[in-house]
């Protein structure tokens, strides 16, 4: 049997959410081309919901909490027997996802037939049906001091053919191509918190690769927002914005000279 996504879960003592997350993952359609890598990042108990999958699936336990991006790329590099997947899957524990929504989302990235996509987002929805902005334009210091101000600029999503092409996906679920994935080094760990789902579809637009989300598959997304409740969550979400804007100026600097040496 063919294993063609690599799910990867992170769980924060989440608990209820993740027993939730879990059923709704042994209900896909599509279960039988699932694999798993579950996360706690600390101590906590095993969820009973393990027990109803029919796929094969890995329980890492960390003995000290690692971020976000640590995580995941312990997950991707440590999948479950056998190793077979074509796409790894990131996935928060507080989506919920209809029976089809792996499936959707699956087909539409084969549908795309496009080696050169290497992230994919569903459209996402919140618990009251209001519709997320989850894929976005890279952001700049302008446009992040307006979104402080509570005048976020519009992001006009371009759907076509059931698919638009964004900067980057937020890391809520993304499916993203192995091959690409493990090209460019996973996720930067220096990342703890935040902003690590920009920088990696950054470094894939800079190899060349591009992003998008699609009307397709649709999940909902209980967030959390905890940079807004929590000061070490603010203090690594300011971190976090402070080293990506740096990669991004370095970024226009290069292509800025690419653009005025002669070929």
């Amino acid at each position: 049997m063919s294993q063609e996504i690599h799910v990867s879960i992170v769980s924060h003592g989440h608990g209820e959410h993740l027993e939730l997350l879990l059923n709704d993952l042994a209900q896909q359609n599509i279960a039988q081309n699932l694999q798993l890598s579950l996360v706690h990042n600390i101590a906590e108990q095993t969820p009973k919901a393990l027990d109803s999958l029919d796929f094969p699936y890995s329980v890492i336990e960390n003995k000290t909490p690692k971020g976000f991006a640590a995580n995941h790329n312990l997950a991707f590099h440590q999948p479950p027997e056998p190793d077979s997947a074509r796409y790894f899957l990131v996935l928060n524990p507080d989506v919920r996802l209809n029976r089809s929504a792996l499936q959707d989302l699956l087909q539409a990235m084969t549908d795309a037939a496009d080696q050169q996509l290497a992230v994919l987002g569903p459209t996402v929805f919140d618990e009251h049906g209001v519709q997320q902005s989850t894929g976005r334009i890279f952001p700049n210091l302008r446009y992040l001091l307006k979104k402080l101000l509570g005048s976020e600029p519009e992001n006009p999503i371009d759907m076509r053919n059931g698919l638009a092409h964004v900067d980057w996906v937020a890391g809520m679920c993304m499916l993203i191509n192995r091959d690409h994935f493990q090209a460019i080094g996973g996720f930067d760990e220096h990342y703890r918190l935040y902003y690590e789902d920009v920088d990696l579809c950054l470094r894939l637009c800079q190899a060349g690769f591009y992003n998008a989300i699609t009307d397709q598959s649709q999940i909902i997304h209980q967030g959390q927002w905890q940079s807004r409740r929590n000061f070490t969550h603010l203090r690594w979400h300011i971190s976090s914005i402070w080293r990506f804007l740096g990669k991004m100026r370095r970024y226009k600097q290069t292509m800025n000279k690419a653009a005025r040496t002669p070929s």
